[in-house]
């Protein structure tokens, strides 16, 4: 567990960096884009700027122009990196205790009701219940694969939502709203 924390927090730190680093240059540009932006509107819609100073403007159309996608995208690599193993602990936890109130019938006693009671199944009477109990243990698999899917299903949802939710305007709407 050790080697994988240290893995997640190399992949997530230099994600971070990475994403530090893209984001500098970004807004090394659109600083230069806002100067060039400001004094073409201040040419053609001067009531548009009223009250409204350079630095303003200029956090105002970074705030809009800023690519936000790659920091969502490492947010929601890092949730599932630090969030899978302790969803799947707790699907083994609850696994146990179902198995442990009687909720999950045992693997033996399914596999000798499906080999009894088989009928013209030809491929359950080919087999030993052994091995049908460990087929039917080995198909538990998919309660942790579908539980896992899920957690991820959600993450997106969650982080797709709130990045939709908080998506500024155009320029034009967010100067109006902030003035």
């Amino acid at each position: 567990m050790l080697y994988y924390l240290l893995f997640c927090a190399v992949v997530i730190g230099g994600g971070y960096g990475a994403l530090h680093y893209w984001q500098r240059r970004i807004r090394t540009d659109l600083s230069i884009g806002a100067k060039e932006e400001f004094a073409r509107i201040g040419r053609t819609d001067q009531a548009l700027l009223e009250g409204l100073s350079e630095a303003d403007f200029e956090v105002i159309y970074t705030e809009t122009n800023m690519p936000r996608f790659p920091a969502y995208l490492l947010a929601t690599v890092g949730t599932f990196l630090l969030g899978s193993p302790i969803i799947l602990g707790l699907l083994a936890g609850l696994a146990y205790y179902a198995q442990q109130w009687g909720w999950i019938p045992q693997p033996n006693d399914m596999a000798a009701e499906l080999y009894l009671g088989s009928g013209d199944a030809s491929l359950l009477r080919k087999t030993t219940p052994e091995t049908l109990s460990y087929i039917i243990e080995d198909m538990a698999g998919f309660y942790y694969f579908f539980g896992l899917l899920f957690f991820w299903i959600a993450v997106v949802y969650v982080l797709m939502r709130r990045y939709h939710k908080k998506s500024p305007g155009d320029l034009r709407e967010e100067i109006l709203r902030r003035r």
